[in-house]
């Protein structure tokens, strides 16, 4: 218990935490989760549904236009 709460002090106002938060956010807001089960409708941790979801290209497609999302939130968050 005291150890999750000095983490949490710890944790406090560190611009890496509050972009990541914030990326957290935003990611949730517009695409309605994080886990990638949801996001794509394949379980990634199956390497069976892994081949399928390679086969189907949704990492060129849905995966890509999230990492691109990611990646402008976050410039914008360095470059205030």
């Amino acid at each position: 218990m005291f150890n999750d709460e000095v983490k949490r002090q710890d944790k406090a106002g560190d611009p890496g935490y509050d972009i990541s938060g914030s990326l957290l956010r935003s990611f949730t807001s517009r695409f309605g989760t994080i886990h990638c089960k949801e996001l794509i409708g394949f379980d990634l941790g199956d390497p069976k549904e892994r081949g399928k979801a390679f086969e189907s290209g949704v990492f060129a497609g849905e995966c890509a236009g999230f990492v691109r999302f990611c990646a402008q939130e976050v410039n914008e968050h360095l470059l205030l």
